[in-house]
C-alpha cells in the first residue's frame, strides 16, 4: 500500500477525525491499471482520491536511487520498465535474450534496433497472438534505456488501449485528481511510447480521437511503438486518416508471420 494509502487507512480507522468523510474508492492509474484506494471529502467540499500505490512505490525507489551505488545496472533499468507499465514477466527482455524464433527475423530486428537508435520515428507491429509483438516492444524499451546517454534517463511507457482509456473515461465528472487531459498530455510527453492489443477497444468516435490527439502531440518529435492482434485493412478502419498519416511519418510498418511462440502444444 502507498505512503497515501496508508495515511488515508490510519485516518478511515481513527474515529476522532469527524470532519472528514473517508470511503473506500476504485480508481485507475493509466500506467498501472486499476487500484483500491481511499477517497476523502474535505470540509470545504473538495475530493482527494488517494494515488496508485505502485506509482508511489516507484517513486520511492527513484528517490534513492542515487544512493545505491552498488546496485546493478540491469536492475534499475527493470525497475524503470516495471514503473513505466511493462509487465513483470517481460521486464527482463532484451534483444539478446528474445526466442531465436524472433531473432530469425532479421528484417523485423532491425526494424526495432532503427527505433532504438531514433532512425525510425514510429514502429506499427502487426499479428496473431504470440508472434512476439509484446515481447519486441519491452526489448525495445530496454535498449533505449541500456543506450542511455549520461545521467539523463528516457522516459518511457507501455500501456495498452483498453487501459489508457479506461483511465481517460475514469476521469469523467472527478473534480480531484489527474483529468482527461492530464492523460493525454502525459502520454503525448514521454520520449517513447508503447500501445499495445491496438484493436481490443471498440473504433467509437471518442475512442478514436483520445488516440489521435496524443499522436498528435507525438508527432515528429518522439517515437512511438503500436501493436496489435489485426490486420492492415483492420488497422485502417480502426484509425483515422489523419492518425495513419501521423503514423507513417518516418515510420516502420510489419506484418508479423509467425507461430505462436508462448505454446507448448
Amino acid at each position: 500500500m502507498g505512503t497515501d494509502n496508508v495515511l488515508l487507512e490510519t485516518l478511515y480507522k481513527n474515529p476522532h477525525f469527524d470532519n472528514m468523510t473517508l470511503k473506500r474508492v476504485k480508481a485507475i492509474c493509466p500506467i498501472h491499471g486499476e487500484y483500491e484506494t481511499f477517497s476523502r471529502t474535505n470540509p470545504d467540499g473538495t475530493e482527494y482520491v488517494g494515488r496508485c500505490p505502485e506509482c508511489q512505490r516507484i517513486e520511492s525507489i527513484e528517490q534513492q536511487e542515487s544512493c545505491r551505488v552498488n546496485i546493478a545496472d540491469s536492475n534499475i533499468i527493470s525497475d524503470r520498465l516495471l514503473a513505466a507499465g511493462v509487465p513483470e514477466e517481460y521486464a527482463g527482455l532484451t534483444f539478446e535474450t528474445l526466442p531465436p524464433g524472433l531473432l530469425a527475423n532479421g528484417d523485423l530486428i532491425t526494424s526495432c534496433i532503427e527505433l532504438c537508435d531514433k532512425k525510425a520515428n514510429n514502429l506499427v507491429m502487426l499479428g496473431t497472438t504470440g508472434v512476439g509483438k509484446t515481447s519486441l516492444s519491452c526489448a525495445i524499451l530496454s535498449r533505449i534505456l541500456q543506450n542511455r546517454q549520461g545521467d539523463y534517463w528516457p522516459s518511457v511507457c507501455y500501456t495498452t488501449e483498453a487501459r489508457l482509456l479506461r483511465a481517460m473515461k475514469s476521469t469523467f465528472g472527478r473534480r480531484e485528481g489527474p483529468t482527461e487531459q492530464d492523460i493525454i498530455n502525459q502520454m503525448g510527453r514521454y520520449d517513447v511510447l508503447v500501445i499495445d492489443e491496438i484493436g481490443k477497444a471498440p473504433a467509437s468516435d471518442y475512442n478514436v480521437a483520445a488516440l489521435e490527439e496524443i499522436i498528435n502531440m507525438r508527432y515528429i518529435t518522439r517515437r512511438t511503438v503500436i501493436c496489435g492482434n489485426i490486420s492492415g485493412e483492420d488497422l485502417k478502419r480502426h484509425f483515422t486518416d489523419g492518425l495513419r498519416s501521423k503514423l507513417a511519418y518516418n515510420s516502420r510498418m510489419k506484418d508479423i508471420i509467425d507461430k505462436d511462440h508462448r505454446r507448448t502444444i
